[in-house]
């Protein structure tokens, strides 16, 4: 029996096989080489628009800066709105930006309101300004005043000192009563009186008359009562008891006194309700004789109480100050005076005796010294030149010398002169037609 020989196995020549492995043990095959493996990115977070950020910040500041960044604030914030709307979702801040709008056109609208209001009121104060002073007759409560007031005897003069009381200018003043011998018993209405304003002002600011005391000032006021003529010395709004020695100091006081002296226009309502004080509590004194006097810048104020008062009889003014614009012409060049004394070019030609000649309707009596260097001769002849020259100049008497200074010839000529003057139209003339 023929035996087959077994099958010789046959050698690979490039070694042996690797072992077959089933298919389902086969791992995944591995990415191409030089491309790496990505995980999915997130979605990017939108970006805070500054702008919108900055527009509400300028619209409330705006509140604190008369509404100009307000404005800008209430602009950005409405490009903001644009630009956060036109990203796609990358910016974000679209409550910053509608809270600068809304803000900024509440903040703008508010501050429109009130310029507007104030704008107004400046306004109203500027036309008031033009015109002349207005008339006001509000004077202060005068019951029981002379039962509390301070008493002293000069001579036979007896003088009081009072002080009144009320919130509305010249409501707060104080009032010296010096009465002649005889005078509380005298028949009603059968004495002059004269009012007196204290003199040495700036004519921007007032003065007080001090303590009723052994150094209390008399020399413009006695020799009047002395004469038996009723007096009364009243003070001026915005004024102190201070003295002062130089310009600076007084420019310096007259800055914060000016409003209550401007208030009280120049002292008119002063000298006004010093007039009702008479006419209410010295029933001794004649209505239809009261007068107005006074010195330097009491002058000026005796001129135009007498020019804005028609129940005055007669006017004294001794040296007075008549073109207050002339006197002030270097405050008024100073720049921005207005800062600190407002409306002070306005107030200083209304306040100008030789701005209101025409008003000036009762007898007058002027006088001025040649030499005077405070009050010019010239300036004080351009008053007179002017008053003469009104169609319905009132009666008016001059009286002016040759030799003196500001001082001293209204003390030894002047008032003397002056005291004359109302005797003589108290003992020729019944009542005064203005």
């Amino acid at each position: 029996m023929d035996e087959t020989p077994p099958p010789i196995p046959r050698r690979n020549p490039l070694g042996p096989l690797p072992p077959v492995t089933p298919p389902s043990a086969v791992p995944p095959p591995m990415p191409p080489q030089g491309a790496p493996y990505h995980a999915a990115e997130p979605e990017p977070e939108p970006r805070l628009c500054k702008m919108a950020v900055g527009s509400c910040i300028l619209s409330v500041l705006g509140f604190f800066m008369a509404g100009i960044p307000s404005f800008f604030g209430f602009i950005f914030g409405i490009v903001a709105m644009i630009r956060i709307k036109r990203s796609d979702g990358d910016l974000k801040g679209k409550g910053w930006a509608i809270s600068g709008i809304v803000s900024g056109a509440v903040i703008m609208i508010a501050i429109g309101v009130f310029i507007q209001k104030f704008s107004s009121i400046i306004e109203e104060q500027m036309v008031a300004n033009e015109e002349p002073f207005a008339y006001i007759n509000t004077p202060p409560n005068f019951k029981g005043l002379l039962d509390r007031a301070d008493r002293t005897s000069l001579g036979d003069v007896h003088v009081l000192q009072v002080k009144t009381h009320g919130s509305e200018p010249a409501q707060n003043m104080q009032l010296r009563i010096y009465l002649p011998a005889g005078a509380e018993d005298a028949a009603p209405g059968s004495l002059p009186c004269v009012l007196v304003a204290p003199a040495g002002t700036d004519l921007l600011s007032g003065a007080m008359l001090g303590e009723l005391d052994d150094e209390a000032y008399h020399d413009e006021t006695l020799p009047y009562a002395e004469a038996g003529i009723v007096t009364v010395f009243y003070s001026i709004d915005g004024g102190g008891e201070d003295y002062f020695y130089d310009d600076d100091s007084m420019m310096e006081a007259a800055s914060s006194q000016y409003d209550q002296f401007r208030d009280a226009q120049a002292g008119i309502l002063n000298g006004r309700y010093a007039l009702e004080f008479v006419l209410a509590e010295l029933p001794m004194v004649n209505p239809e004789q009261i007068y107005t006097a006074g010195h330097s810048s009491a002058g000026t104020l005796s001129l135009l109480l007498a020019m804005h008062e028609p129940r005055v009889a007669g006017c004294l003014a001794y040296a007075p100050g008549v073109d207050i614009e002339v006197f002030h012409a270097e405050l008024l060049d100073t720049p921005l005076i207005g800062l600190i004394f407002p409306n002070v070019k306005n107030f200083l030609r209304k306040s100008s005796p030789i701005n209101n000649v025409e008003k000036l309707q009762c007898p007058t009596f002027l006088f001025q010294s040649m030499e005077d260097e405070v009050v010019e001769i010239g300036e004080f002849n351009a008053f007179t030149d002017r008053l003469k020259a009104q169609p319905n100049a009132p009666e008016f008497d001059i009286m002016i010398i040759e030799q003196g200074d500001h001082y001293w010839p209204m003390i030894e000529d002047g008032m003397p002169a002056g005291i004359e003057w109302i005797k003589e139209r108290v003992s020729t003339s019944g009542e005064v037609t203005h």
